[in-house]
């Protein structure tokens, strides 16, 4: 998740178009914005938050499947079901060390849970992307230009993991700061315009 934090700006000056400087802090962890003093986050989850203290602006379904290079495949048949996963090297998007569980799910409701070791296992997406170019497989969302272009593929297409609700995250409207504002837009402009 990317977490924007620190916002200012001369509201006198710069009314219409604010002057911010942004502080992003990539984690799963789950952050308070009140105690840490972070403006927005960015989350996906099952459910939207409930924290009453907390201003939620939804923005739409993230969707997460399993993508791998192709060359993963060239000396080895690609798996048929999610069970035979643990033959392959496996790179996860989580902070914790050791091995992960993950139940992947179908559209027709079947679920299949796997114990997996990751080869590499961080929470930032940006490190896990590039090593896809070699010989790993990993469970990922958009990643729609790599797989029209080839450069990944899809695996186990019938299978995913549970979709999540993208969501903003902010404290109360009022009293919000302007550069606050313009980028709780800017964000949910953004992130729409990628999800659809």
């Amino acid at each position: 998740m990317i977490f924007l934090a620190e916002l200012e700006c001369d509201a006198k000056k710069h009314r219409a178009s604010p002057i911010v400087r942004v502080q992003i802090i990539v984690t799963n962890r789950r952050v308070d914005l009140i105690e840490e003093a972070i403006d927005i986050a960015v989350r996906v989850g099952k459910r939207l938050d409930t924290d009453q203290a907390l201003q939620v602006k939804q923005i739409g379904g993230s969707k997460r499947i399993l993508v791998a290079a192709p060359q993963l495949f060239e000396k080895e048949k690609p798996p048929d079901a999610p069970a035979e996963l643990v033959r392959f090297p496996i790179l996860c998007q989580q902070e914790q060390q050791g091995p992960t569980t993950r139940t992947l799910t179908t559209e027709s409701g079947e679920e299949e849970t796997v114990h997996l070791t990751p080869k590499l296992a961080t929470g930032e997406f940006g490190i896990l992307r590039p090593a896809t170019a070699g010989d790993c497989a990993f469970a990922v969302g958009e990643l729609r230009p790599e797989l029209a272009s080839g450069e990944l593929i899809h695996v186990l297409p019938k299978w995913g993991i549970a979709d999540g609700i993208l969501h903003l995250v902010f404290a109360s409207r009022c009293g919000m700061r302007p550069a606050v504002r313009a980028v709780v837009d800017f964000a949910a402009n953004v992130l729409r315009a990628a999800t659809n």
